[in-house]
């Protein structure tokens, strides 16, 4: 993890530890959900903003169940571009 994901992640831990599992899970797809309705309406600061949610909801999320070494949101975001490169270059 980066200083800045721990930091998030201390700050989720300090203010919603206790919720469980489930109960994030659901909240992430409320926040999906808000993020889909910013973008649907056009609303860019709305989707700023969900979006922040939304990444913030998936790291906590994994903090909980993959050691912190293993997460990096960057790195995961370039292994799905790559994933979707390696998808689309194989298919031309």
């Amino acid at each position: 993890m980066t200083n800045d994901e721990i930091r998030a992640c201390l700050i989720a831990d300090k203010y919603v530890n206790n919720i469980d599992q489930e109960s994030k899970l659901k909240k992430l797809g409320e926040e999906v959900a808000e993020f889909i309705m910013a973008v649907m309406k056009d609303d860019k600061v709305n989707m700023k903003e969900e979006a922040g949610d939304v990444c913030f909801l998936i790291l906590h999320i994994l903090s909980k169940e993959i050691p912190q070494n293993e997460i990096n949101i960057d790195r995961f975001i370039l292994e799905a571009s790559d994933k979707m490169f390696g998808r689309f270059n194989k298919n031309k």
